[in-house]
């Protein structure tokens, strides 16, 4: 999941452990560090990258009976 402050080196603790986002973004799939960020109001999570994958088509099988 990505998440973006307006900050870009903001940083949050998560376990006592300092975390820092670069360029004002921060990726993770963990789930600790997802609930830490959802609940800080300087920080958004990027929905768009969810959205995109969602929408795009699955590809579909090309059975072609040509010889």
């Amino acid at each position: 999941m990505k998440f973006k402050s307006k900050y870009p080196e903001y940083g949050f603790y998560v376990n006592d452990q300092l975390r820092q986002f670069h360029g004002g973004e921060y990726v993770t799939e963990d789930e600790k560090e997802i609930e830490v960020l959802k609940a800080l109001s300087d920080v958004e999570f990027e929905a768009e990258e969810v959205a995109e994958k969602l929408a795009e088509p699955k590809p579909k099988a090309n059975k072609s009976s040509k010889k």
